[in-house]
C-alpha cells in the first residue's frame, strides 16, 4: 500500500531478525512531519519539513546526525542524496515499484551511487530493459535490477481467521475494495479522491449483491465515511499490513487500483480481480495483468466498474489451482529476499533456515 507501508514492513522484519539473533541494530525513518503516519511510526524518526525528495539539505543533515551504515531509499530521494551517501562511505539501497521509477533509478548518476536496486513488481509485468540500459549496467559494473515482486507480511492462519472474525466476515464470502493509500485522485483536476469514488460505487454495488462489501480507505485518506447500521458495507480507515493482506487474500472478489495491492493479490493466488488505474503508471501494469492472469480492467466510471464487477461475480474463476502455461510464476518471497540482502550488506551473518 505504498512506499511507507513497504518500508515499515521491511523495518519490522529486520527488527525481528535483530531481536532473534541479539544484534544491536537501530532503524530510523526520515519522514515528512505533515504525513498522516508521522506520529504513529513505531520506529525512531527524523523529522523532515517535506518529502525527502524535496528537501535534500535536511536529508544531508539527517545523514550527518544519524551516521547510518546503510540508507534505504524507497522510491524517493534525489541522485545527489545517493551521491552524498557514497561520499560518506554509506551503503545505499533503492527500491523502484514501476517502470517510471526504474527508468529513473537506471540513470547514470543514480547507478554510480547505488549498491543494491530492488524492483517491487514482477519482471513479466513491466517493460523489458533496453539495450542502452543493459549496456550501462554492464560497463558501469552497476547492480542489475533485482525483481522481487510485492513486499508484504502475512498473519498465521489462526490470526487470519481471528481477524476475519473481528470484522464479522467469512473467508471467500465478501467483496474487498481498496484504491491504494487513500490520497490518490482520479484525474488531474483533483476533484474526486479514488476512495470517495469507490465509496459511491460500494453504495451502488450493495443493491446488486448480498455479500458484505469491505472498503479499506488507507492512512492517507483525509476524510471520514459513515455507514448506516443496516448496511452490509464495512469501512476501515486503515489497518496493519498483515490484516490488509488477510482481507485481500480471503475475499471472494477484489476491486483494486493498479498499485502494490494488485501484485499482492496475485501473489496470494487471487484471480477474481477487477482493477482500475488511479495513477498514471498503473494502466500499463494492469494491461499486463489482464494479458497474463486474466483479471478484468475497468475504466474509472461507476457504470464500467459495476459492469465488470457483476460479470466477474457471475463468472468467477473458482478453481484457482488451474493456471495457464503462459502465466508467469508469482511468489511471496520478496520480504525474505530483501531482508536477507540487507542483513548481508550490514555484515550480519544469520541462519536463514527458520521454519
Amino acid at each position: 500500500m505504498g512506499e511507507y507501508a513497504r518500508s515499515l514492513c521491511i523495518a519490522e522484519a529486520l527488527k525481528d531478525e535483530f531481536n532473534q539473533y541479539a544484534v544491536q541494530g537501530d532503524i530510523v525513518f526520515g519522514l515528512n512531519r505533515n504525513a498522516p503516519y508521522f506520529s504513529s511510526c513505531p520506529f525512531r524518526t527524523y523529522e523532515l519539513s517535506q518529502s525527502p525528495t524535496l528537501c535534500s539539505a535536511e536529508v544531508f543533515a539527517a545523514i550527518d546526525a544519524i551516521k547510518p551504515q546503510l540508507v534505504f531509499f524507497d522510491a524517493s530521494g534525489r541522485a545527489a542524496q545517493l551521491a552524498y551517501c557514497r561520499k560518506k562511505g554509506i551503503k545505499t539501497v533503492y527500491v523502484a515499484q514501476h517502470d517510471k521509477k526504474l527508468k529513473r533509478a537506471l540513470g547514470i548518476r543514480r547507478l554510480r551511487n547505488t549498491d543494491k536496486l530492488f524492483v517491487a513488481q514482477y519482471e513479466a509485468l513491466g517493460r523489458a530493459l533496453s539495450g542502452w540500459q543493459r549496456l550501462k549496467l554492464k560497463y558501469m559494473h552497476a547492480p542489475f535490477p533485482h525483481f522481487v515482486g510485492p513486499v508484504f507480511r502475512e498473519q498465521t492462519r489462526e490470526q487470519q481467521y481471528q481477524s476475519l472474525k473481528e470484522y464479522g466476515l467469512e473467508s471467500q464470502a465478501y467483496i474487498f475494495l481498496n484504491a491504494g493509500g487513500g490520497g490518490n485522485y482520479l484525474d488531474k483536476s483533483r476533484a474526486l479522491l479514488a476512495v470517495d469514488f469507490l465509496e459511491k460505487f460500494a453504495r451502488e454495488l450493495e443493491n446488486h449483491t448480498r455479500l458484505p462489501i469491505v472498503l479499506v480507505a488507507g492512512k492517507n485518506y483525509p476524510g471520514t465515511i459513515s455507514v448506516p447500521s443496516e448496511s452490509k458495507r464495512i469501512v476501515i480507515h486503515s489497518c496493519s499490513g498483515e490484516v490488509f493482506n488477510t482481507l485481500l487474500r480471503h475475499a471472494h472478489l477484489n476491486i483494486l487500483s493498479g498499485g502494490s495491492a494488485l501484485l499482492q493479490a496475485l501473489a496470494c493466488g487471487q484471480r477474481n480481480i477487477v482493477a482500475m488505474a488511479v495513477a498514471s503508471d498503473q494502466k500499463t501494469r494492469i494491461d499486463a495483468c489482464v494479458t497474463h492472469y486474466g483479471i478484468r480492467y475497468a475504466a474509472n466510471t461507476l457504470e464500467e466498474l459495476l459492469t465488470a464487477t457483476l460479470d466477474v461475480l457471475a463468472n468467477p474463476r473458482d478453481d484457482l489451482s488451474v493456471r495457464t502455461k503462459a502465466e508467469p510464476i508469482v511468489e511471496n518471497t520478496a520480504l525474505h529476499v530483501v531482508v536477507a540482502e540487507l542483513l548481508a550488506m550490514l555484515g550480519i551473518n544469520v541462519s536463514r533456515g527458520k521454519a
